[in-house]
C-alpha cells in the first residue's frame, strides 16, 4: 500500500530516469476522474505521454494504470469531465445571455456573448472548478497497486 507523503516511483522510457511522485501530484495522477494523459520526467526535466512511464515496482505502465483505476471508479466519476463541462457550458451561456440582453437587447452581440460564456464557461469549469471536484471524488486511489 502506498501513502501520499511516500509516495512512488515511476521510470520514464526515453531517459531511464526515475521520479518520486508524492501529495497531490500522486493522488491526480491515479484519480480516474482528473483529466491528463501527461506526467513530468524529474530526470530529464520534460513532460510525456503517460504511456512513456512505468512503475518502479510493479512495472506497469501508467496509461494502464490510469485506465485499471477508471475500470474500478464509479459511474459518476468517469462521467465527471464531461458533466463539469456541460455544467459550465450551461452556466457561462446563460450569464453571457442575460448580460448582453440586459445592456445590448439585438441579436448578433446576444449571440457572440452567448457562444462566448458558454466557451468560457465549459473551460472554466472543467478546468479549476472540475478539478477540485475531481480531487475530492478521487478518494485514495492511490493506495491501489
Amino acid at each position: 500500500m502506498y501513502t501520499l507523503e511516500e509516495g512512488r516511483a515511476y521510470r520514464h522510457r526515453k531517459c531511464q530516469g526515475e521520479t518520486i511522485i508524492q501529495g497531490k501530484d500522486f493522488s491526480g495522477i491515479c484519480n480516474p476522474a482528473r483529466i491528463g494523459n501527461q506526467t513530468f520526467c524529474a530526470v530529464c526535466m520534460k513532460m510525456d505521454r503517460l504511456i512513456n512511464f512505468r512503475w518502479v515496482d510493479t512495472g506497469e505502465n501508467l496509461k494502464t494504470y490510469r485506465d485499471r483505476m477508471k475500470e474500478i471508479a464509479t459511474p459518476f466519476m468517469k462521467a465527471w469531465p464531461s458533466i463539469s463541462a456541460i455544467i459550465g457550458a450551461i452556466a457561462g451561456g446563460l450569464f453571457g445571455f442575460f448580460v448582453s440582453w440586459y445592456f445590448i437587447r439585438d441579436i448578433t452581440p446576444i449571440a457572440i456573448a452567448t457562444f462566448t460564456g458558454l466557451s468560457i464557461g465549459a473551460i472554466v469549469m472543467q478546468s479549476f472548478i472540475g478539478t477540485i471536484v475531481a480531487n475530492s471524488l478521487g478518494g485514495e486511489f492511490y493506495k491501489n497497486q
